[in-house]
């Protein structure tokens, strides 16, 4: 595995793996002049909605094929003015709407602010820069709060001429059906495990048998794959493994360091995708205990077995709930990190049979 952190951001990425048939829809639309304002992209965390968004952002305000309704590509060359001002977040007709950093704690806020998305009006209030479209990207409509996703709604609501929206959501369901009703959605589907593995040896970050492991293990999610084969994925799958190791054998001093360093500033990138894996293991520990037959994860399948044969099935549908809930209750009230681990672990102790208790 190497170091992946210098890899492009969605912005910066001209290629995208898969998703021929989304292209094409978005492509018809555009060509065809029947471009809706607002498009809400889903998928899965680490499919490429961000990398979608911002390439048909490109499109879309590529200066130098304005006008042309016979393209048959989204792409648009690296080398041209515009997408380097994109990429740089620098392009005067495209606003982009993100959880911001606070300095302070070290972090990103836990959620997109109403402030952040009030920005929307301001922004398609102006005549567009080069007299074209304006485009936004929220990225992601999940991370709002009820006061935000309500500014996002009114937005959507009046529709600016020559405006576009991006919503980007991997959970579509929980946004306001209101929000839902006014956005084209766009389904970004899972990519095949060759596509993916393909995609981790062109960006020169595995190999093999490596690159075959990891793009198994991302679920068809090239950008999950890509983070998977960094430093910080080793470092990542290594908590999960110890993790579940403690919860086993009910060691609260390995579970403590888990804890410990997933609180850590340098664990930052990892927090989300650990608090994923360990969900999805928990359900493939369930599934393999229940049908005996074992996907690929980050659990050598020896150790799932030894975790799906210490409780009933059923005790482990029940974990995953459980750790979804405290993962979530502890996100949504910014509750210090180290002690959701803790709290976590303590529930895979119990459902083992430890004797550990939160």
């Amino acid at each position: 595995m190497s170091e992946v952190s210098e890899r492009p951001t969605p912005e910066e990425r001209a290629d995208l793996v898969g998703h021929n048939a989304a292209e094409a829809a978005f492509l018809s639309a555009f060509n065809g002049g029947r471009l809706h304002h607002a498009w809400l992209v889903t998928g899965p965390e680490g499919v490429g909605k961000a990398t979608f968004a911002f390439r048909a952002a490109r499109a879309v305000l590529d200066e130098r094929a304005a006008g042309d309704a016979s393209r048959d590509t989204l792409a648009v060359a690296p080398d041209e003015p515009g997408f380097r001002q994109i990429a740089n977040l620098g392009h005067p007709d495209l606003l982009v709407l993100r959880r911001p950093y606070d300095e302070k704690k070290g972090r990103y806020l836990a959620d997109l602010p109403v402030d952040e998305v009030r920005k929307l009006g301001g922004f398609f209030s102006k005549t567009a820069g080069r007299g074209g479209w304006r485009v936004a990207i929220v990225d992601t409509a999940d991370d709002m709060n009820r006061n935000a996703a309500n500014a996002l709604l009114k937005v959507l609501e009046e529709p600016p001429s020559k405006g576009l929206i991006f919503v980007l959501s991997s959970a579509p369901g929980r946004l306001l059906a209101t929000i839902r009703s006014r956005c084209r959605r766009l389904d970004l589907h899972t990519v095949d495990e060759r596509s993916v593995t393909a995609f981790l040896e062109r960006e020169g970050v595995a190999s093999g048998a490596d690159a075959e492991r990891i793009a198994g293990l991302s679920g068809g999610r090239p950008g999950y794959a890509l983070r998977l084969a960094g430093e910080d994925g080793a470092a990542l799958l290594s908590a999960v493994e110890t993790f579940f190791t403690a919860g086993l054998n009910d060691e609260p001093a390995a579970l403590l360091t888990v804890a410990e360093n997933a609180a850590g500033k340098p664990f930052e990138a990892n927090w989300a995708p650990f608090i994923a894996i360990v969900a999805d293991e928990t359900a493939r520990i369930a599934r393999g205990g229940a049908t005996g037959m074992w996907s690929p994860g980050a659990l050598p399948v020896e150790a799932a077995q030894a975790l799906a044969a210490a409780a009933p099935v059923a005790r482990w549908a029940e974990a995953w709930e459980k750790l979804r809930d405290i993962a979530g209750r502890g996100d949504a009230l910014n509750l210090d990190r180290k002690q959701i681990v803790l709290n976590m672990g303590f529930a895979v102790s119990q459902v083992c049979g430890g004797r550990t208790r939160s």
